[in-house]
């Protein structure tokens, strides 16, 4: 063999080994950083425990409008804390992340619960709208307490019976027959678009945040 075939030989070897030792490496850097995601669940179980969190501040949302609309002092930053948590665990990353990628997956999967995202779709339009009422109630809170006191308790009221329905009717009537329809390919594509929105879209400490914000709220319910 020419000195130039066994230096050939050589960079190939070297190359080779070289790649058996970082890519593994890589991919479980890669992993890692998944994990620190959440995103090892399956896509079902990671919305199923977004549900819980969310049926949790939306008990003790109705223990606020029930104390806003009995006169009990209701510090404004407790509104504020709420509609922080709505505004963006639940919109912006819960519903962002079934609009973008759980829906249209199950809907090749199941073409046949159109109507079904369809009214799901209609609900987070609905629960914008009331968000936005909360705002107004928010800005209007030092100026005219009173008539904020009242915006914010009726958009919350509606809100977190819109929650409660709509988690109920997202269960049993999508995720229900969608967890058994998706193939390993389809969950793998959803899980990871749910890194994705959480990782690129919304930023590193996203769901730690607002999970430290829930427990804020739900320890502060009573209080």
């Amino acid at each position: 063999m020419s000195l130039f075939g066994i230096k050939t030989l050589i960079v190939i070897f070297c190359s080779i080994v070289f790649l058996l030792s970082v890519v593994p490496q890589l991919m479980a850097g890669e992993r890692q950083h998944s994990a620190s995601f959440g995103h090892q669940d399956v896509p079902n179980d990671q919305l199923t425990k977004e549900h819980d969190l969310t049926l949790k501040v939306a008990g003790a949302a109705a223990e606020v409008v029930e104390r806003l609309r009995s006169n009990d002092k209701v510090e404004k930053g407790k509104v504020t804390d709420l509609h922080d948590f709505f505004v963006n665990f639940v919109d912006a990353c819960h519903h962002g992340k079934e609009e973008q990628y759980y829906f249209p997956v199950a809907l090749v999967a199941l073409p046949e619960l159109k109507e079904t995202a369809a009214t799901l779709k209609l609900d987070h339009d609905i629960g914008k709208a009331l968000l936005r009422g909360i705002a107004r109630a928010l800005e209007l809170w030092e100026d005219k307490e009173d008539l904020a006191r009242r915006q914010a308790a009726d958009n919350l009221a509606a809100y977190t019976a819109l929650l409660q329905r709509h988690v109920d009717v997202e269960s049993r009537e999508m995720m229900k027959p969608a967890a058994s329809a998706f193939s390993q390919e389809q969950q793998e594509l959803v899980r990871e678009g749910f890194h994705y929105v959480e990782s690129e879209e919304l930023g590193d400490g996203f769901h730690q945040k607002y999970h430290t914000l829930a427990m804020k709220i739900l320890g502060e319910k009573h209080s």
